[in-house]
């Protein structure tokens, strides 16, 4: 023991020396004793900057002493894979990767398999060749292939090789005596394939048959199976799968008890089974009516749109003929079947004032495709009146017929066919937010004396707007009733000062919360031009814990966009608007603005170019009286959003929406209306009482 510390002492740091003590000495004494070496250890693997030859004897003797002491296997590994992380030098990397192989082969391939994702990386890094054949070579290591049993696959191969020619010598005989057969066997399949010929004409001749007797026997089952119409097919392929809104909610509107409906439920077609009970037992037109009713107060618009279709599709049977006119009508009326009479005595009333109506129901003919007649009608129109109600903002097709007209660019004159909020809920919010609507329902004290149900007064005002459009009636169509409509009549105002009206302000406060709980704080409105930049602000804000809404994060397969931003901009506590050059021409931004501010919402303006304010065009008269917040003049602010402007930006959101501020004291502090924070560094807190901010 002594003498080797003596050697570590004196002679190991010895250069000339170096080479023998480690080679002649150290290797021969670790090999027969290496637990006299052990105190040595870390002396040995603190050693660094060796020379290649001088490391591979280094490894050496600290593989000999872990072959006899386990503590020290795990030290020696780490400080082998430390040498390859270090060393580029092509001789040191061959030593240390032959010392890891040696190292597996005495300890296992357990520490090897925790470092195979580095050896992959190295090899695909390194450039010389025989680097990357020595790392090649301890991935298959680790991976079980080696050179001992590549020649022991070869040599069970070879075995398998010298059975099988065996067998195929056999074989060979066997096929001879198979080919004379086989030939006796094909001029046989050549007799049989004639005949297979003649058989496969039968089949087909068998087919054809059978398809003409299926259409036969499916016409005899809509005839003797079902009272249903032919449209009550798609309808069943709807309404049949188990939803909240399915077939048995349907039979419930239709007045059916609940054990007709577990009647029906065994049966293969329930919803066919309904509507053949309920055709049976009811007048068609009267049927198709409450079917259709039914659907649209279950909010099955989709069920809905398929009887209204089938309704236009065959309208010329009891309907009067079609009209042919030399040129389109200049007025489009767009409804919903529900208010069909209403509409149809509002498009006699405007032909007896001179003006020509284009109405579903009078163009619709046989055989006729129903939305190429709509196009048609809403291309050769001059203006689109809407009449509007709650079944109207929800019907497919009617959604079809505005977005159509808005894409067109055609005038717009909304009629409120009942009481209802405006704009309505849905993908026309945004669309009619910025239209006027006229109110077509009597009050108390507007009834007429005959079958008109808007009040005097509301029909002139729309013959006062087809006129602002540059729409003049037709002389020779104009009734004596409107020849002077133009004239005001004296209304008399009675005031009941007894009677107590009762608001719905409770409803809309309880509707207000529930669109809050379901959308975003904020609502970010913005052009598609400077989507990278406000990419970064969305990211911004939602680390900081603020609930955004950002088109792109909200759109979804087959989602309406209207829809979307409608119920965005609704439940929404600020609309942060994006001013740019193009924002301020952006149809669909102009939408957004005109609705957010219909509903009384707060707008907070940032300005990202450098532009007049207020923008010019239709914007101009809601952001006369807002202050922007300036960013334009730092462009790199904008995908940053930090700063002076930033804060400036937080504390006005800060005004509508509950922040904390996270400072160096450890409990938060809550940012009340219009606080500064000084600092900075903001995070929303949802408030979940009205009037209250919550930790």
């Amino acid at each position: 023991m002594k003498v080797i510390d003596i050697i570590m002492k004196y002679h190991y740091k010895d250069k000339a020396l170096k080479t023998q003590i480690l080679y002649g000495i150290m290797d021969n004494i670790t090999k027969k004793n290496p637990k006299l070496f052990a105190h040595h250890m870390n002396t040995l693997m603190a050693d660094k900057s060796l020379p290649a030859m001088e490391q591979n004897y280094i490894n050496t003797v600290l593989l000999n002493v872990t072959k006899s002491i386990q503590k020290y296997k795990e030290p020696v590994f780490k400080y082998l894979m430390k040498s390859l992380k270090e060393t580029n030098d092509i001789t040191a990397i061959h030593v240390t990767l032959n010392s890891l192989r040696q190292f597996a082969g005495v300890h296992g391939l357990d520490l090897l398999r925790s470092q195979k994702e580095y050896f992959r990386k190295r090899r695909e890094k390194e450039k010389d060749v025989d680097v990357k054949g020595g790392f090649t070579v301890i991935i298959d290591q680790i991976e079980g292939r080696s050179l001992e049993k590549v020649d022991q696959n070869i040599k069970e191969t070879q075995e398998g090789v010298d059975k099988l020619d065996q067998r195929v010598t056999g074989t060979e005989k066997v096929v001879g005596d198979l080919t004379t057969r086989v030939d006796e066997h094909d001029e046989n399949i050549q007799e049989l394939g004639e005949g297979l010929d003649t058989v496969t004409q039968r089949v087909d001749f068998a087919e054809k048959d059978i398809e003409e007797t299926k259409i036969k026997v499916e016409e005899i089952d809509m005839k003797t199976m079902t009272n249903a119409p032919r449209w009550s097919r798609d309808l069943t392929k709807i309404m049949n799968p188990q939803t909240e809104h399915d077939w048995r909610l349907l039979a419930q509107r239709l007045g059916y008890s609940n054990d007709d409906i577990r009647a029906w439920a065994s049966q293969h077609d329930p919803c066919m089974a309904v509507l053949s009970e309920w055709y049976a037992t009811h007048k068609t037109r009267e049927a198709n009516y409450a079917v259709l009713t039914a659907l649209q107060e279950i909010s099955r618009m989709d069920g809905a749109a398929i009887v209204e279709n089938a309704m236009k599709a065959v309208v010329d049977v009891v309907e009067e003929e079609e009209v042919d006119y030399s040129y389109p009508p200049p007025v489009f009326l767009s409804y919903q079947w529900g208010h069909q009479d209403e509409v149809k005595l509002i498009r006699n009333h405007l032909q007896m004032a001179g003006y020509e109506c284009w109405m579903d129901i009078g163009q619709m003919g046989g055989g006729d495709k129903l939305f190429e007649k709509i196009d048609s009608g809403i291309r050769g129109a001059k203006v689109i009146i809407c009449c509007v109600s709650e079944k109207y903002a929800q019907s497919p097709n009617c959604n079809r017929e505005v977005n159509l007209s808005v894409s067109l660019g055609k005038p717009m004159i909304p009629l409120l066919m009942e009481k209802m909020g405006w704009p309505p809920k849905g993908s026309m919010g945004p669309i009619f937010s910025e239209y006027l609507f006229v109110r077509f329902f009597q009050r108390v004290g507007e009834e007429t004396d005959d079958q008109r149900i808007w009040p005097v007064a509301k029909f002139k005002e729309m013959l006062m707007q087809l006129n602002c459009y540059g729409i003049l009636p037709e002389e020779s169509l104009i009734d004596t009733m409107y020849k002077n409509w133009w004239i005001p009549v004296q209304e008399v105002i009675v005031i009941d000062k007894t009677k107590k009206k009762r608001t719905q302000s409770e409803a809309k406060q309880k509707e207000a919360k529930n669109e809050e709980k379901k959308s975003p704080e904020v609502f970010i409105s913005y052009q598609w031009g400077k989507q990278k930049e406000i990419m970064a602000m969305y990211q911004r804000l939602t680390s900081l814990g603020l609930h955004c809404w950002m088109d792109i994060h909200q759109m979804g397969g087959g989602d309406s966009l209207y829809e979307k931003i409608d119920s965005g901009v609704r439940g929404c506590k600020v609309v942060l608007t994006i001013i740019t050059q193009k924002y301020s021409l952006s149809a669909n931004c102009r939408r957004e603005v005109s609705l957010a501010d219909a509903l009384k919402k707060p707008i907070i303006p940032l300005l990202l170019e450098k532009m007049d304010w207020p923008p010019s065009g239709p914007m101009s008269m809601v952001f006369t009286q807002l202050l922007f917040i300036n960013f334009y003049r730092d462009e790199e602010v904008q995908m940053r959003w930090t700063g002076p402007k930033f804060d400036e930006l937080m504390d006005k959101i800060g005004e509508y929406c509950p922040m904390v501020t996270m400072g160096e004291e450890t409990n938060p502090k809550v940012i009340h209306k219009g606080q500064k924070t000084g600092n900075g560094n903001h995070r929303a807190i949802p408030n979940k009482k009205k009037g209250k901010s919550r930790l």
